[in-house]
C-alpha cells in the first residue's frame, strides 16, 4: 500500500497555519496575514521562491532569510500524526500490509515530519521526489515505492488527497486508489477513485476491507 503525506497520513496545512501564525505574532503582522499566505502557499504546492519573494514584497522590514525560515521549516515543528491514524497502520501492519509514503517535497523537510512524529515506527518506508529526482504523478517515483519494499505494483493501492498527483498517478498503472476528499467534490469526469474516504483512518481500514 502506497500513501501520500502532506494532506493524507499528516494534515500538513493545519501545521504550517500554526507555523505561519507563530511566525506572524513574532513578527509583529497582524493575524490577517495568516490567511493570506496559506493563500499564497496552495497547499504546499506553490514554488517555494514565490512565496517568499511575495511575503518580502508585502513587508519590506522582514529578512529575507526570515521568509525562507518560514517556508523552510514547512509546519515540519507543529505536524502531528493522529492517534486514529497510527492506529490503523499498526493493525495494517500487524495483518502483514507493507506500507511506503510517497512524497512529493524536498527531502530534509520531508525526513523531518516522519521522524518528528514517529511515523517511520509505522511504514515500512518511503519515497521523496526530491531524492528520486522523480516526483508524483510521473509513474517512476510509484515502481522506486513499490521496489523499496520488495514488492510490485500489482495489486496495489495508492491513498491521497490530490487527484492529479496521487490518483490520476494511480489510475495511469492501473493502481486502485483512495482519495481523501475531505468534503470536496471529485473535479474530474475522465477518471475516477476506486473509493472516496472522508479521512485517512477510514480509507486505510476500508481498503483493508477489501
Amino acid at each position: 500500500m502506497m500513501a501520500d503525506l502532506d494532506g493524507t497520513l499528516v494534515d500538513r496545512d493545519a501545521a504550517f497555519s500554526r507555523s505561519v501564525a507563530r511566525f506572524c505574532e513574532h513578527h509583529g503582522l497582524g493575524s490577517e496575514v495568516v490567511p493570506w499566505v496559506m493563500d499564497l502557499d496552495e497547499g504546499g504546492y506553490a514554488p517555494r521562491d514565490r512565496v517568499a519573494y511575495a511575503i518580502c514584497v508585502r513587508f519590506p522590514e522582514l529578512r529575507p532569510s526570515d521568509c525562507w525560515s518560514l517556508l523552510d521549516d514547512g509546519g515540519c515543528e507543529d505536524v502531528e500524526l493522529a492517534d486514529d491514524v497510527a492506529a490503523a497502520l499498526d493493525s495494517l501492519r500487524a495483518d502483514g500490509c507493507r506500507i511506503v509514503v510517497v512524497t512529493n517535497g524536498p527531502t530534509s523537510m520531508q525526513e523531518r515530519k516522519m521522524f518528528r512524529i514517529g511515523l517511520d515506527r509505522f511504514v515500512d518506508g518511503w519515497v521523496v521526489s526530491g531524492t528520486e529526482g522523480v516526483k508524483k504523478p510521473e509513474p517512476e517515483i510509484f515502481r522506486i515505492a513499490a521496489k523499496r519494499v520488495g514488492s510490485t505494483l500489482d495489486g496495489a493501492w495508492m491513498i491521497g488527497d490530490n487527484p492529479e498527483a496521487d490518483i490520476r498517478g494511480a489510475h495511469v498503472l492501473g493502481c486502485r486508489s483512495s482519495w481523501i476528499s475531505r468534503g470536496r467534490t471529485w473535479p474530474h469526469e475522465d477518471f475516477a477513485p476506486t473509493r472516496v474516504d472522508t479521512d485517512v483512518a477510514s480509507a486505510l481500514l476500508g481498503v483493508r476491507a477489501m
